[in-house]
């Protein structure tokens, strides 16, 4: 793994960590353990529809410009 990379993965890291507890372990499931809605719904107790709901507001707050800063370097390259 190059530096770059690394670099990339803490940077990741960081941004999930400005995310409350349930949204950032619905980023997780979804996108690094490749769970589908419905499975993240029943390991949470909740309905698809609310993680759903969840995932969508996580990618909002991430995308905003001040906390995408960090990664914004990566693409530039």
């Amino acid at each position: 793994m190059e530096w770059e990379e690394v670099e990339l993965e803490i940077d990741v890291r960081d941004m999930l960590n400005i995310l409350p507890e349930r949204y950032k372990s619905v980023i997780i499931k979804r996108f690094y353990e490749s769970k589908t809605l419905k499975a993240i719904g029943i390991d949470l107790g909740v309905t698809q529809e609310r993680i759903r709901q969840m995932q969508a507001k996580a990618l909002r707050i991430l995308r905003k410009r001040e906390n995408a800063l960090p990664i914004k370097d990566y693409y530039l390259r």
